[in-house]
């Protein structure tokens, strides 16, 4: 406030407005703000494109999925959009100029019958190249690799990926010994700039990748350009793009399939996706397709090959609800745990294989719900459970007439209770303790002498199923 800039340099020195740019355009004539040559060619004006603004000031076409002209008025060539997307099947040696190394040169590229081909000499195998994106937007990567020498010890591995883009690297083991095998990235892109990698550790000696072809799509869903988390992911209307990111709970009941992040669930339904097998449970995933509902179940639908595995083997703990806490909706699509689940007198029927079944269960207070077993999943057909009631966990779906609660295997019905609490009487929990004439200690006499002793009264911990042995564990801190 109150301070002159000579240039827009001037201003950005203060830390504003750092992506803005000064450039000279020519107007079509004084008051008339339309674009005249030569900046209606100008590449310098095209930006990326504000999502879901497809039209101009006139109504002319934006018609790039990607960029724009900025300002109000659309360019008039079509040409002068940046081409970020890449398709190289190595043909000639044209591309191999492009490709880099970040462990000091250790990594060589060259081109040999129709392949890149990428030696490394050293520990660390490194070999990129530089790509663009439009910020706030996804990508796809691919990759044809076959691998030399990476088989022959533990600590060895490769990853194709692209980092730059965004604060975290998208990537996923490529390790294919003697022959080519396909492998994909999708990501997001935060930055307009970063890098696709082949990275890894090899062997003391010398470590061989051939690249037979592989490309880079920028904007890979236009429309979509935000990962949104799952409770915002569940706020979009049907039929809207929707991309979100979260652990998988539940892949073993046929479809849907489920994930969830801290704080809410949804539902994954796509065939192919749940098909391939290559999702499995405490995978940590970037999904992105249409949101969707049906009978009440909200869902991400068509996700077909827009996804990419962040990470495996993360666990998620049950939540432990009641069967009431089923009417919010609130736990719709999460992982949780009901104990004290009964059978509801002569309504219980278990599926033969090759059939579904929806079981009526109540809990302690005769609040019903459904349990659901599916045929396309891992238990119709299995002996159902004995012992009854039990602890249930499942993820919680829903269907017309309400929520349901779907097990994804056996395990999930818990038959074992664990051993109740149980409280201390002498001394009271927490009772911090002072002297040796505290009324917690008697006097016991041991021959000739009088001993201090400490007594220990307690409740007795309920087994509600028996049959358990129970341990009591008491702590005593010296230091009070």
């Amino acid at each position: 406030q109150d301070s002159a800039y000579v240039n827009l340099a001037d201003w950005q020195g203060t830390g504003q407005d750092l992506k803005s740019d000064s450039l000279d355009v020519t107007f079509a004539a004084a008051g008339d703000f339309h674009l005249a040559a030569p900046s209606d060619t100008d590449v310098d004006l095209v930006y990326p494109k504000v999502p879901g603004v497809d039209t101009d000031i006139d109504g002319d076409a934006r018609p790039n999925p990607s960029f724009a002209f900025a300002g109000a008025d659309e360019g008039s060539e079509t040409t002068a959009y940046p081409d970020y997307d890449i398709d190289e099947d190595f043909a000639d040696d044209s591309d191999v100029v492009n490709w880099r190394s970040e462990n000091e040169g250790w990594t060589s590229a060259a081109h040999a019958d129709t392949v890149l081909r990428l030696t490394d000499s050293g520990w660390t195998f490194d070999a990129r190249r530089t790509v663009k994106a439009m910020p706030n937007s996804f990508y796809k990567a691919t990759a044809r690799i076959k691998t030399g020498s990476f088989d022959t010890a533990t600590s060895q591995f490769l990853y194709f990926g692209v980092d730059g883009l965004s604060a975290e690297p998208y990537q996923v083991s490529c390790i294919s010994e003697d022959e080519f095998t396909t492998f994909t990235v999708v990501g997001y892109a935060e930055n307009d700039e970063g890098s696709l990698y082949i990275f890894g550790q090899g062997a003391s000696g010398a470590d061989t990748v051939w690249v037979d072809e592989y490309t880079f799509e920028n904007n890979f869903v236009p429309g979509a350009n935000k990962i949104s988390t799952v409770a915002e992911a569940r706020q979009v209307p049907d039929g809207e793009l929707v991309a979100t990111q979260g652990i998988v709970t539940a892949n073993t009941i046929g479809a849907p399939i489920f994930m969830q992040d801290e704080n809410a669930g949804i539902a994954l339904y796509d065939w192919d996706f749940i098909d391939d097998g290559v999702v499995e449970e405490g995978d940590e995933i970037l999904v992105i397709g249409e949101a969707d509902s049906y009978g009440g179940l909200k869902e991400i639908s068509y996700t077909n090959e827009k996804y990419h595995v962040i990470s495996k083997g993360n666990e998620v703990e049950p939540i432990l609800i009641t069967v009431p806490d089923l009417e919010s909706r609130d736990y719709q699509g999460m992982l949780v745990m009901i104990e004290d689940i009964d059978t509801v007198a002569g309504e219980f029927a278990w599926p033969d294989a090759g059939s579904d079944a929806t079981i009526p269960v109540m809990d302690a207070d005769s609040n019903e719900f459904n349990l659901r077993i599916d045929k396309d999943g891992e238990m119709d057909g299995a002996a159902p459970p004995e012992k009854w009631p039990l602890i249930l966990v499942g993820v919680v779906g829903e269907f017309f007439d309400g929520p349901q609660v779907l097990p994804r295997y056996m395990e999930d019905f818990i038959t074992n209770y664990a051993p109740g609490p149980f409280t201390l009487l002498n001394p009271v929990h927490e009772d911090t303790i002072t002297s040796l004439d505290d009324p917690a200690f008697a006097d016991i006499n041991i021959g000739t002498e009088t001993i201090k002793t400490l007594f220990f009264n307690w409740t007795e911990s309920i087994d509600p199923d028996e049959g358990d042995e129970v341990s009591y564990e008491v702590f005593i801190n010296p230091e009070g």
